[in-house]
């Protein structure tokens, strides 16, 4: 039933970002959001929740799907970066942006309806990512969520208070008396009496579902007539009605209802198996029409309303304890059957049937973790006796990786050890070596390499005893990749890129590519580090080549950002400019911001070095910003110190002091040693700048102990350089040289030396003196002929030009009535938006007052109802057009400066016109460009009388500019242009008489006076047969002259 009171209020604050309805079950709450659903003109997203979806990673997938199936499409990034991110709960921010830019990108206004939201009210998650995603999302996003309970999102009472939020509750949900008798014509065709009304309302304070079962107890007729009363709603009203309901039910379908509503959802197969029947379809279908609560969802799936399906169970539990367990066996093994894990394992639980849970997470928990849904995981393992946990060491050895996963590595240690235990003792060799790999893994990732490398080493022993299969193949070459990753912890680079080769060859012939991909990466930042670039290189495109065939757009991007990175480092700037800008483009498409965040940074870096300083401070600023998004510290740190750089280069000295003070400050905070004496590094130089040479050198010792203990071998070296230059400068040649020295070994070491062409030309003087006295000069001669050379300075780009024509925006009233930025029409699907806009064009500069828009656009609609959908309508217009002011009331277009209004430059041309009345031929050519700038009549498709006075007018003063080019014309000796014209004025106004006349006198000035005199005969029949006058004595004047004339 259509409930105005409610359905109109919630209409009229459609624009809040958020809409709370609260209230117990069987108030209706969701009816009236499916009746708003129906009446709102925007789209509405809709996601019916369970107990189910409480997984943040099951939440996010289903919440991009409601988003997508009303947006094909939209999911795209989201859906990329769910599978591009390993842990969504403890990554909700970066998730959280990713979702907000893909709203902003719909250019609609949208509403999403998250229905029972109860059931995640304890996902702190979930909580935190909606409130993000609120936080985040422009005015175009609108949530409303449906709970028994008050959300618990964080920021509320924040969003009450600025007006972006409100709520409605059970009181404003209860049936009011005069509801109460609505329902009753509309579903019964029966009149209840006021007395009545008020009696049910009161009695079941508005409860409609109290309403509903009592009528089933009864007929309506009695119900109305006062014959039945219903109880009074407290206790277990609800049982007692629920209960009146079932009794009245005939045996078998008392029998059927009851085991039936063991399933969520009924099919007849389903119930088949469950009851060992052969006619539930009949059954099914015979109950859908017999008003019992059943709903037919298509399909053949059938569900009872959750309250008496929570009835009928709670019954069946009393009534049958044993039945109800046996029938709650089988329907979690017909879930177990369909690989609808979450939902057995749940009913195992709730039965307390542990260790059938247990043996069901031990079939399934490998794809569960495969799958990423460790929240879920984690849940079922955690609910299990700590007895039962350790009676299933894969169990223990599953929850110990989930630990490690969320980087908790204590725990995750312990239970290794626990799970180790325990397979030595029943002699499962597989499992053992399997959790012994993943515990080298975890001490690898904590950075205990030593440790690690003993548990890899005591796994391979182990594996001897295992029979080859794919499986064991598998896990070797995991081990060796593991042991790799070690050995360069260790910085044991020859024994790192022998152990990556050979797992990267176990995971080729096994099939395994994403793995192999993954160690070719590792082995170019391997042979990177031992100074081996053209093998970093190749090693890089072949793990390109295996991400581009499992089509994973975020290890390619990685993987493409290492591979731009080493040709950058090597000089070769035109193709690492070419690559990054592909990793970026990649990174786009996987959705994941702190990649898209570390590229930029990369990209930042290359521009500087091509001297682009204002491309290269834009870029650290994209970065930071996007990794700030995130909340990836470490590379918002490094962009800001970047920019820092940047700003020192560009020689803006104070500016680069604040961003480089700012940044060591937050690498204080942090911990990061590396950024620490980075930021130190960029501030000696700084120093040197200002000629601090004191500064310059506590600075830069700070910064040499860090990237020296470090193994930062590449930062080591500028930094080498940059103390030398310090003593160079100090006039200290001998120190100086000893800096050089160095850098050369550390050049060798990494294999390249570019940076010295970069950082050196602030330092050329340097260089000479390297070249000239070391022993090994060579690196540093090249060096300076490379500096010698052209420096590859970035030309801007052109700016774009905002419209073909310069023009921001143009509007094209006249006509169609469009309105055009550059070659794309704006609104071309929203009339109304496009209406509103020229309905405010029209007051353009005046305001409007808000109730007049309403009068002329809703003038039907309840005020509530129309004042959300003109806020609905001017959102549209301020994101497809243009902003607009709205103030106490009023409202006026924010027009974009430049803007070309086709009616504006009509009426320029004809007040131009006017002024130039002493020169013809500039007259008529601006009386000629007016006219063709007129393409119709204003708004030709609208019908609303706001238009028509403004139309009349601009059609009279086109008539008026026809009128008098034609005269014009005809003055000029252009008889046949200006007969035109007097037939185009004649065609809009056939009654008028000038323009007969000029049009009479310009064919006889053409030599046809035939055709002058035919003319005047049309004329004459026209006014004697429309309005039964003769032409007007002007007109006969001229007919006379053409007669006289013509003898």
């Amino acid at each position: 039933m259509h409930r105005p009171r409610v359905v109109d209020f919630l209409y009229a604050n459609v624009d809040r970002k958020l809409i709370v309805v609260s209230a117990p079950a069987g108030y209706g709450k969701t009816s009236v959001l499916t009746d708003l659903a129906s009446q709102l003109d925007v789209p509405v997203c809709w996601y019916a929740l369970d107990e189910y979806d409480a997984d943040p990673r099951v939440f996010l997938g289903h919440l991009v799907a409601a988003i997508d199936a009303r947006f094909p499409g939209f999911g795209r990034r989201m859906e990329a970066a769910l599978d591009n991110t390993t842990d969504v709960g403890s990554n909700i921010y970066s998730l959280a942006a990713v979702l907000a830019n893909a709203i902003y990108a719909v250019e609609d206004f949208f509403v999403v309806v998250l229905d029972d939201f109860h059931h995640l009210e304890s996902s702190e998650p979930i909580n935190d990512f909606l409130s993000l995603l609120l936080r985040y999302t422009d005015d175009n996003f609108h949530l409303v969520l449906a709970s028994r309970t008050l959300p618990a999102i964080p920021d509320q009472s924040l969003m009450a208070a600025r007006g972006q939020m409100i709520g409605l509750s059970q009181d404003e949900l209860k049936f009011t008396p005069v509801e109460i008798q609505q329902l009753v014509l509309q579903n019964f065709d029966l009149v209840m009496p006021d007395e009545r009304a008020v009696e049910l309302a009161q009695h079941s304070d508005g409860w409609i579902t109290g309403i509903l079962l009592t009528a089933h107890q009864a007929t309506w007729k009695e119900l109305v007539k006062g014959v039945v009363n219903l109880p009074e709603v407290s206790g277990r009203v609800y049982d007692y009605l629920a209960e009146q309901v079932l009794s009245m039910q005939t045996d078998p379908v008392r029998h059927f209802m009851l085991e039936a509503s063991v399933l969520d959802n009924m099919t007849p197969g389903d119930c088949d198996t469950l009851m060992d029947r052969s006619d539930s379809a009949a059954m099914l279908h015979r109950m859908a029409h017999s008003n019992v609560f059943l709903s037919h969802a298509g399909n053949q799936v059938y569900s009872f309303h959750h309250l008496y399906r929570n009835f009928l169970r709670h019954r069946l539990r009393l009534d049958d304890p044993q039945r109800y367990r046996e029938l709650m066996v089988t329907s979690a093994q017909l879930h177990a059957a369909r690989g609808e894990w979450q939902r057995a394992v749940a009913i195992y639980l709730e039965l307390g049937m542990v260790g059938e849970a247990a043996d069901t997470l031990e079939r399934t928990g490998r794809i569960l973790l495969d799958a990423r849904r460790w929240d879920s995981l984690a849940q079922w393992l955690d609910a299990l006796p700590e007895p039962v946990l350790h009676a299933h060491p894969r169990l223990l050895a599953l929850r110990a990786t989930l630990h490690v996963e969320r980087g908790e590595y204590e725990p995750a240690l312990r239970l290794f050890e626990m799970a180790l235990d325990a397979f030595r003792q029943n002699g499962q060799t597989a499992d053992e070596v399997d959790a012994t790999w993943r515990l080298a893994l975890a001490l690898q990732r904590r950075g205990h390499n030593k440790q690690s490398l003993e548990q890899v080493r005591t796994a391979l022993g182990l594996l001897e005893s295992i029979p080859s299969d794919p499986v064991r193949m598998r896990l070797y070459g995991r081990l060796l990749d593991c042991q790799g990753l070690c050995n360069y912890g260790l910085g044991n680079l020859p024994d790192a890129i022998r152990d990556l080769i050979q797992a990267a060859e176990v995971f080729g012939n096994v099939g395994d590519l994403q793995s192999a991909a993954g160690a070719h990466h590792n082995l170019g930042i391997s042979y990177r580090a031992a100074g081996n670039v053209n093998e970093a290189v190749h090693h890089y495109r072949q793990a390109l080549s295996y991400w581009a065939q499992l089509g994973n757009p975020g290890w390619l991007a990685n993987t493409l950002n290492s591979l731009g990175i080493v040709y950058f480092l090597q000089g070769e700037l035109g193709e690492a400019e070419r690559i990054l800008t592909t990793a970026l483009e990649t990174a786009d498409q996987s959705g994941l911001l702190r990649l898209q965040s570390v590229i930029l940074a990369s990209q930042a870096d290359l521009q500087r070095d091509l001297g682009a300083s204002d491309s290269a401070l834009k870029l650290f600023s994209q970065s930071r910003m996007l990794a700030e998004q995130v909340r990836d510290e470490f590379f918002a740190i490094y962009s800001l110190c970047g920019e820092g750089e940047t700003l020192r280069q560009m020689n803006d000295v104070a500016a680069s002091e604040i961003k480089l003070t700012q940044a060591e400050a937050r690498a204080r905070k942090i911990g990061s040693g590396y950024l620490l004496g980075l930021c130190q590094f960029r501030q000696g130089a700084l120093a040197l700048d200002l000629a601090d040479f004191e500064r310059a050198q506590v600075c830069l010792l700070a910064a040499h102990e860090v990237m020296n203990s470090g193994g930062y071998t590449h930062e080591l070296a500028q930094v080498e350089l940059l103390l030398g230059f310090r003593s160079f400068l100090a006039g200290q040649e001998e120190d100086a040289l000893h800096h050089l020295a160095l850098v050369d070994s550390l050049a060798g070491q990494l294999g390249y030396d570019y940076f010295l062409s970069a950082d050196g030309r602030q330092m050329p003087g340097l260089l000479q003196l390297g070249a000239q006295r070391l022993s090994h000069p060579r690196r540093f001669e090249q060096a300076l002929k490379r500096m010698g050379q052209t420096r590859p300075v970035r030309q801007p780009e052109p700016a774009a030009t905002i419209a073909a024509d310069g023009y921001p925006l143009r509007i094209c009233g006249l006509g169609r009535g469009r309105v055009m930025f550059g070659d794309e029409e704006l609104l071309a699907q929203r009339e109304q938006v496009k209406e509103l806009f020229f309905y405010l064009l029209l007051h353009h500069p005046q305001r409007v007052r808000k109730e007049a828009v309403i009068e002329q656009f809703w003038p039907d609609w309840p005020l509530h109802k129309a004042d959300g959908s003109l806020r609905v309508t001017l959102y549209r217009l301020r994101r497809g057009i243009c902003p607009v002011e709205t103030e106490a009331g009023w409202l006026s277009l924010e027009l974009p400066p430049g803007t070309w209004y086709d009616v504006w430059e009509f009426r320029r041309l004809l007040l131009e016109a006017d002024q130039a009345r002493d020169d013809p031929f500039a007259r008529a050519q601006c009386l000629q460009q007016a006219i063709d700038l007129y393409s119709g009549d204003l708004m030709e498709q609208v019908t609303a009388a706001w238009v028509a006075a403004e139309r009349e007018a601009l059609s009279l003063e086109y008539q008026s500019a026809l009128l008098a080019l034609a005269q014009l014309r005809s003055q000029l000796g252009r008889n046949e242009l200006a007969i035109d014209l007097f037939r185009r004025v004649l065609k809009r106004q056939p009654y008028h008489e000038q323009a007969w006349q000029g049009l009479m006198s310009a064919q006889a000035n053409n030599g046809n006076r035939a055709a002058a005199m035919e003319s005047f005969r049309q004329l004459r029949t026209l006014l004697r047969d429309d309005l039964g006058v003769d032409p007007s004595p002007g007109t006969q004047m001229v007919y006379r002259q053409l007669l006289e004339t013509a003898r």
